[in-house]
């Protein structure tokens, strides 16, 4: 039980750290807009997968720069990363 608490508290703070930067350029209308964030995690005996879901949306006729920001326990690694 323990595994599952600190991942939902992992979880928690990852929707935290993922709040849209300040807008600096154009301040009617904001950088990137999130429009879809989720977090699955299934846990196999001492496994635990976790896949993160994020959608950003770029309301500009230019590119812009999104910063994703990811604290992991230190006893964690990445599989499968896609982008």
């Amino acid at each position: 039980m323990p595994m599952l608490r600190q991942l939902l508290l992992f979880s928690f703070a990852l929707l935290l750290c993922l709040e849209p930067l300040p807008s600096t350029g154009h301040p009617q209308i904001p950088e990137l807009t999130m429009t879809s964030f989720s977090v699955r995690s299934t846990i196999v005996s001492r496994y635990a997968s976790t896949r993160v879901r994020t959608e950003l949306s770029n309301p500009h006729a230019e590119a812009k720069e999104a910063i994703f920001d990811l604290d992991l326990p230190s006893s964690a690694f990445i599989s499968n990363f896609t982008m």
